[in-house]
Order: C-alpha cells, then structure tokens, then sequence
C-alpha cells in the first residue's frame, strides 16, 4: 500500500527543493516584461497575466500553459510562442520554455498573434491561396493596429500580397505607407518590383508620381530599393505626362465626357457609387483616375474596382480607337476573371476582355471569350449584358 501522507511531504520537498530555481525562473520571466513592446495597451495586460500564470502553474508542478502566439519559419509554424517586438530586422519573442529568441526578419514567413484573429484569418487564407481574402483582412486589420511595429508587418504583408496578385497600385500604397512609418529598413527590402514591371503605362504613371512626390518630400527616407522601384515605373509616358492634382479628379473637365457613350454597366454595380455616376455619364477619363486612387488605397470593392477601371479604359479606347487603352482594359478585366472567377462581375467582365480582344484584332479569343461569358453570365439578371454580348457575337460573323 502507498503511504500517501509520505508521498504528499516528498512532493512538498522536491517543490521547495525546486523553488531556488523556479524563482530564478520567474525573475527572469518577469524582468522580460520590462522588454516587452505589446502591440497594445490590451495585449500588454494579457501577456503579463500569461507570464504570471505559467509561473505559478510551473511553480505548483503542474503542466505549463503555452503561449498562443505562432511564428512561421522555413515553412513550419512554431507554436506555444509569446511575440515581443521587432528590433533591428529582429523578431523577438519568448519560447514556452522563457527563453527569449531573436530570429532575423528574413527567416520570418508570417505571424499569428493569440489577440488579433483577424490577422490570424489572414495568414490561414494565404495558406488556402486566397490572395484576395487575405489582402481584405489585412486592411481591416491595418485599419485598427495601434502598436506601430505590428502596423509595419502588415503593411509589409500587404505589399506582398498584392504584389503576388498583380496589384501593382495596392502594392506600392501599402509601401510608401512604409515608408511613412518610417519602418524597420528591412521591410524596405522587398519591393513590389515584379508588379509594377507588369503594370500597364496608365497605372505606372500613377505610381511614377506618387513615388516622385515622396523622393522630392522625403529624399531622406527613401530606400535603395526605393529608386529600383521608381526606375521600373518610369516609362516615357511617366516622364513627360502632365500631373493632375488629387482635388481634380472628380471636377468636370471640357472635353472629357463623351455624350454619346454612356456605359452599359452589369446592375450588381453600385449605383450609388461615385465612380459609377461618372461612367453612366461617359466622364472616362475621370473615371480611370478615380478608380486608380481607390485602388492605390485600401482597395475596398476590389472587385467593383477593377471593374469599373477596366470599363472606363475600354470606353475610352472605343472613342479614341486606342490600342494600347484597350490592352489595359483587358488586364483590369483579366484581373477580375482570374481572381474573382465567383464574383457576379465575373461574367461582365468575360464580354468586355473579349470585346477588348475582338478590337485589337483577336478574333479566335473573343470568340472564346464570348462563349465563355454566355456560361457564366446570368442572362435573366442582365438583360442588357446579354443584349451586347450578342451584339459582339454577330459583328464577329459578319467580319470572320
């Protein structure tokens, strides 16, 4: 039979024989508190209880409660974490065991952090590869973030994200946002250089100015990768193109309306929506320039967006008999389809890249593109849509 009351003092024992070191523990575990930079005032107090509660179940002997927080690193999450800070392209958080680990930035694929489910649900949609979600819940997050270490990562989260989409003008808002934080100079780093390679002379010429603005407010600020950014986006068009004030882009401007093609737009747009006043009114070119702020900022109705700009470049590439604006209004289009393939812009947008197509003398797609659009389109909910599409589909058998 087990003497349980001998027992009971042994384990007394071996917890007073421990306590020397437990209270080196706990020294240590509390002298990192005063280390600790928490994303927020709320965080801070729960970090503290969190410290203080492993102590006190380490020091009962009983199991330890792990942190909740999550570090992704060469493709493996460690788990049972406590993020504190990021110092000098450092990452520094504490191990379930108290140690605290500097891990450079550069090793650092993503966080999630115990307090912030909306980050959390970011990362896990980039792992399910659903770009679009992610880049809408960083913005939700950035819009909230009050630790400003934690705004610079997903800032820097956002600049990759759209960068990996193609979002040449969401990629470079979110850096200059950077920039303006005066950010760790490791997240200068990785610029959106692949995306605004990519981008069309219209959207570079955007991102030309805005970085030339801040070149000339901020020469201090600027990273090397800065200049490697500005050099990708300054095309001759960019060069010698007269720059419009942001008050301008929605006033009236002589010669802009075209009163005689007025958009015929998909009914799930917002009618209400500025942007699509202006193109129920043929104001096109103040249509692409609004549409290029909105997307160089949150990108909130990304989808609409890109819609709309695609919509207002393709009009105005029909007045104009432009080439190149209709090779731009496809990739707005494109962007949309590929994307957004469930969105009901989707089918819309099918008929106009094909249409964009079919003017630059792409017949075999369009006619793709058309039977595509025909699969996808709700043709009791866009009686108008349908009327165009087949509009296009006979000029193709007229002129084979």
């Amino acid at each position: 039979m087990i003497d349980t009351g001998a027992s009971g003092f042994v384990a007394r024992a071996v917890v007073l024989k421990l306590l020397p070191i437990k209270l080196h523990c706990f020294v240590r575990l509390i002298t990192g508190l005063h280390r600790v930079r928490a994303m927020d005032r709320d965080r801070e107090f729960r970090l503290g209880l969190s410290i203080t509660g492993t102590f006190l179940v380490t020091l009962l002997g009983l199991p330890i409660e792990a942190w909740a927080d999550q570090v992704k690193v060469g493709g493996f999450w460690i788990s049972k974490v406590a993020v504190q800070d990021v110092v000098s392209g450092h990452l520094i958080y504490l191990s379930a065991s108290g140690s605290e680990i500097n891990q450079p930035l550069a090793k650092v694929q993503a966080l999630k952090l115990d307090a912030y489910p909306d980050l959390n649900r970011a990362e896990d949609a980039i792992s399910d590869t659903k770009f679009t979600e992610a880049i809408e819940l960083f913005d939700v997050f950035q819009s909230h973030a009050r630790h400003p270490r934690l705004a610079q990562w997903v800032a820097a989260r956002r600049v990759s994200t759209a960068n990996h989409l193609g979002l040449a003008t969401a990629a470079v808002s979110a850096y200059i946002e950077l920039i303006e934080m005066d950010a760790d100079p490791f997240f200068f780093e990785r610029a959106p250089l692949e995306s605004v390679e990519q981008a069309s002379d219209t959207v570079k010429k955007q991102i030309f100015d805005r970085l030339e603005s801040i070149e000339r407010s901020r020469p201090d600020a600027v990273h090397p990768k800065f200049h490697s950014l500005l050099a990708k986006a300054n095309t001759s068009q960019a060069r010698s193109a007269p720059r419009r004030n942001r008050e301008t882009v929605l006033e009236a401007d002589p010669g802009t309306v075209l009163e005689d093609s007025m958009a015929v737009l998909t009914r799930s747009i917002d009618n209400d929506d500025a942007i699509t006043r202006l193109l129920r009114r043929g104001a096109f070119e103040q249509a692409i320039e609004a549409a290029n702020e909105q997307l160089t900022g949150t990108a909130r109705k990304l989808t609409m967006r890109l819609y709309q700009h695609g919509i207002a470049q393709l009009y105005l590439a029909e007045a104009r008999k432009d080439l190149t604006l209709y090779k731009d209004a496809g990739l707005s289009f494109m962007r949309v389809i590929a994307h957004f393939p469930r969105s009901p812009y989707s089918g819309p947008a099918l008929i106009e890249v094909g249409r964009a197509h079919q003017q630059i003398g792409r017949l075999d797609l369009a006619e793709k593109l058309y039977d595509r659009a025909k699969l996808v389109l709700d043709t009791k909910a866009e009686p108008e849509l349908v009327h165009r599409l087949e509009t296009f589909r006979k000029n193709l058998e007229v002129n084979p």
